[in-house]
């Protein structure tokens, strides 16, 4: 396969969503799926699952997964053609004058189908940069150990974040503007989850697709769920 730099985006892009080797060994890397037409990179770490495509010419079928340390090194290539080659459980990457070789692991991510919540009926739309703003100050002011929860209340016309308030914790309230035509709603999110995945997404709008406060939210790029996707569960308010 002769690519340019666009599967090491879909790397970078989906990184933060690894699990940790020493919790979660099975799922410590990044799955890549590779189909005619579409390479899909995916990670989770068990609260929530980042997916990235990239439209490509290839022939044949492919899934594996590439570890954490292989992950590191791959998506940090400078902006130039490469190719990716596979073939028992070794998975080859030329680029330039240098070449990496690394082993591949054969077990799979659970299937991602019936973990994404495509049916969730209520929609808000959402200026990234403001959403960003208002996490980087929701998320500051969290304490590094503990709960990293945050209350996301959403209405007609805001979405307003709060955190904190408990023992020592000072109470933070963050709000942007949302579009958003439904009945109020609130509902938990990991604070770091939704501002890393937003991060990662390109764009100037993020869609959020919402079901009752115990179903995981369903993010991407505003109408652009076929490039990018975000699933994260939600906590305990």
């Amino acid at each position: 396969l002769e690519f340019r730099r666009g599967p090491l985006r879909s790397l970078e892009r989906v990184s933060g969503a690894m699990a940790g080797a020493e919790t979660r060994f099975a799922i410590a890397g990044i799955q890549l799926k590779v189909d005619p037409g579409c390479l899909t990179a995916a990670a989770t770490d068990g609260h929530r699952l980042q997916e990235s495509r990239l439209a490509i010419t290839s022939p044949t079928h492919e899934k594996f997964v590439i570890g954490a340390v292989a992950v590191g090194a791959v998506k940090h290539l400078p902006e130039s053609p490469l190719s990716l080659s596979f073939a028992k459980g070794l998975l080859a990457i030329e680029w330039a004058d240098v070449f990496l070789l690394t082993l591949v692991r054969n077990q799979q991510f659970p299937s991602s189908t019936p973990l994404i919540p495509t049916g969730n009926p209520f929609m808000a739309i959402i200026s990234r940069q403001s959403l960003l703003d208002a996490l980087g100050r929701i998320v500051k002011l969290l304490p590094r150990r503990g709960s990293r929860s945050a209350k996301f209340s959403f209405g007609n016309a805001a979405l307003v974040m709060t955190a904190g308030g408990v023992g020592d914790t000072p109470a933070v309230e963050s709000g942007v503007p949302v579009q958003f035509e439904s009945a109020p709603m609130e509902i938990g999110f990991n604070a770091d989850y939704i501002r890393e995945a937003v991060a990662a997404f390109p764009g100037d709008e993020v869609e959020m697709r919402l079901g009752n406060p115990g179903n995981a939210v369903w993010m991407f790029p505003a109408g652009r769920a076929d490039s990018m996707s975000c699933t994260v569960m939600p906590t305990k308010l």
